[in-house]
């Protein structure tokens, strides 16, 4: 790909080179037996089969942004979420997903008083070899990005392609709309700086890579009917504006970031019309997470997934409470786990994690399909260099109906001391 010559989004041009492929007829299964071709829409399509929902979804998309400091730094782990609204266009067999309120940012500081449980080289980027950088972050409220475009941008250069086959099976990519962030974190956009990526369904895989799920004989993917959820990976070749002083991550230097495996879901909102009361929803399903550990001045990442449990308390009046865990972590990090040992209580400290969502004394109030959540601990003396603190934060979506309930959530752990830190962000998909 030969990089665009044009100051405008929509006009670029690029040359693209082309491959040839093998192409194999596969016969569809439209319940009964295998036939030539099922359509979209109409009796036995594949659309048919899916429950009828909303053409409007409402979710959240995460990931861990890898941002490469230096040339001789590790990269340095942000925050990068939003919530999404996916809009199903049956028509054109197009989806639009967009992320309307991005933020890049730090996990949470729980101690705020003294640098003890709060991790040198995350917190000031001094750690040996480290540089004090004033890395790129942004927590406004102008920043979104968009997979998958409308029909009516068809015609422009910069139209984001996708295919919406049913409400569980859709995929979309990256619009490149050629943004950055300035010293005063705010947005702009210059022809130097482009972006690429695309998010999927995790059921518009054929045949699934399960490896990253360690602990598989305990995790069971939830059935589904209400919501969908999938990942996504998105990279930039200069996040920071080449206008930005030198003092701000390379300032006049490409300074790339990149989401490697993000994960996003999203559903059709539990309607107040259709409120569940004087019951209890039994929810099971699974996690996914981007796992990110700093320890001996060296940082580790990988993917991992646990088993997800929970319940939510609708009373009389539509009030409700509860909670979800999260267990099995930590099965697939044996090459870190002496690491985990050593620092912050070892892998008993996220064998098994729990998020509340309100309480039996404060309920949150019927017709709240949307919940955030935040809760901070510490361990030890806070005098001490060994002072070790924690933070969790998870965001809830209810879906379905009085019923059937689903629920989604994006969900963060961070535990931290002055030498190591260990961060999990991801989701939780869960269904009756």
């Amino acid at each position: 790909m030969e990089e665009n010559n044009s100051t405008n989004a929509s006009s670029k041009k690029y040359d693209v080179s082309t491959f040839n492929q093998a192409i194999v007829h596969q016969k569809q299964f439209d319940g009964n037996s295998y036939v030539d071709a099922m359509p979209l829409n109409g009796n036995s399509s594949w659309r048919s089969n899916t429950t009828s929902s909303s053409s409007n979804w409402s979710g959240r998309i995460s990931g861990i942004f890898q941002i490469d400091e230096a040339d001789n730094d590790k990269s340095y782990p942000q925050i990068l979420k939003s919530p999404i609204t996916v809009s199903f266009d049956e028509t054109n067999d197009r989806v639009e997903i967009a992320a309307t309120n991005v933020t890049i940012t730090k996990a949470k500081k729980v101690n705020v008083l003294n640098t003890n449980g709060n991790n040198d080289w995350y917190r000031e980027g001094v750690n040996d070899d480290q540089s004090d950088l004033n890395l790129p972050s942004y927590a406004g409220s102008g920043f979104s990005i968009q997979f998958g475009d409308k029909e009516s941008n068809s015609n422009e250069n910069n139209f984001a392609k996708s295919a919406f086959i049913t409400k569980k099976v859709f995929a979309a990519e990256l619009k490149n709309e050629n943004k950055s962030i300035l010293d005063n974190s705010s947005i702009t956009t210059q022809n130097s700086t482009d972006w690429g990526g695309a998010l999927i369904t995790w059921d518009s895989i054929d045949k699934k890579d399960r490896d990253f799920i360690f602990d598989s004989e305990n995790i069971s993917e939830p059935e589904l009917e209400y919501m969908s959820w999938g990942f996504w990976a998105a990279a930039t070749n200069d996040i920071s504006d080449n206008n930005s002083s030198l003092g701000r991550a390379g300032g006049d230097k490409e300074h790339t970031g990149a989401v490697h495996l993000g994960t996003w879901f999203a559903g059709d909102l539990l309607d107040v019309s259709d409120w569940p009361v004087s019951r209890v929803a039994s929810l099971n399903g699974m996690a996914v997470f981007d796992m990110f550990m700093r320890f001996n001045d060296n940082s580790y990442s990988w993917t991992d997934a646990g088993s997800a449990n929970g319940t939510i308390n609708f009373l009389s009046n539509g009030d409700y409470h509860g909670s979800i865990s999260v267990s099995g972590l930590g099965k697939g990090v044996s090459g870190y786990e002496s690491s985990l040992n050593n620092t912050m209580d070892g892998l008993s400290s996220i064998d098994n994690l729990i998020w509340e969502i309100g309480s039996s004394s404060n309920p949150i109030s019927a017709g709240t399909s949307q919940v955030l959540s935040e809760m901070s601990s510490s361990i030890g003396n806070v005098n001490s260099a060994d002072f070790i603190t924690e933070y969790k934060r998870a965001f809830f979506e209810l879906y379905g109906n009085s019923s059937h309930v689903e629920l989604g959530a994006q969900l963060e752990f961070l535990k931290e001391t002055n030498n190591a830190m260990f961060l999990a962000e991801g989701i939780a998909v869960l269904s009756e």
